[in-house]
C-alpha cells in the first residue's frame, strides 16, 4: 500500500486536529472551574460597567456612589452565579450567604478606594475613567475569586458547621 502526499497531509491534519482536540479538552476540564469564574465574572462586570455608566453619566451621581451602586448590583449576580456554576454549591446557607456578604464589602471597599485614588492621582490621562474602572475591577475579581474559592463557596469549612 503506497500512501500518496495528498493521504499523507490529511492523515497529519487528523492527528494535529486531535491534537489540539485534546488539549482544548484538557484544559477545559483542568480549568473549567477558573472558566466558568471567569465567564460569570466578565458578565458581572459588564453589568458592574454598564450599571456605572448609567449611574454616573445618565444620573449624573457622583463617581463613588455610581462605582459602589454597580458594584453592588454586580457583586448579586456574581453570587448567583458562581453559586451556581462556578463553584456547583447545591445550598444556599445563611452562613455563605454572609461570608460572601463579608468578602464583597471588602472587595467593595477595594474597588471603589482604588478606583477613587486612580481617578484623583491621574486627573489629566485620557480614558482614565475607563483605566480607573479596569485596574480596581481587576482587584477586586482577583480578591473575590480567592475568597469565594477558600472561603464562601468551601464545601469543607460548612461541614464543621454543622
Amino acid at each position: 500500500m503506497i500512501m500518496t502526499s495528498k493521504k499523507i497531509n490529511s492523515f497529519l491534519i487528523n492527528i494535529k486536529n486531535k491534537m489540539v482536540q485534546m488539549f482544548i479538552y484538557y484544559i477545559i476540564k483542568k480549568y473549567k472551574e477558573v472558566l466558568i469564574f471567569l465567564v460569570i465574572g466578565s458578565l458581572t462586570v459588564l453589568i458592574d460597567y454598564l450599571f456605572y455608566i448609567f449611574f454616573n453619566f445618565l444620573l449624573e451621581l457622583n463617581t463613588l456612589v455610581s462605582k459602589g451602586g454597580s458594584f453592588i448590583i454586580g457583586a448579586i449576580f456574581s453570587y448567583y452565579g458562581n453559586n451556581k456554576w462556578t463553584f456547583s454549591f447545591k445550598v444556599i446557607e445563611k452562613y455563605n450567604i454572609l461570608n460572601f456578604i463579608i468578602l464583597y464589602l471588602i472587595s467593595l471597599l477595594v474597588n471603589v478606594y482604588l478606583n477613587q485614588i486612580i481617578l484623583l492621582s491621574f486627573t489629566n490621562l485620557l480614558l482614565i475613567r475607563e483605566i480607573a474602572f479596569l485596574l480596581s475591577t481587576l482587584v477586586s475579581a482577583l480578591i473575590n475569586y480567592l475568597g469565594m474559592k477558600y472561603y464562601v463557596f468551601n464545601k469543607k469549612l460548612y461541614e464543621d458547621i454543622q
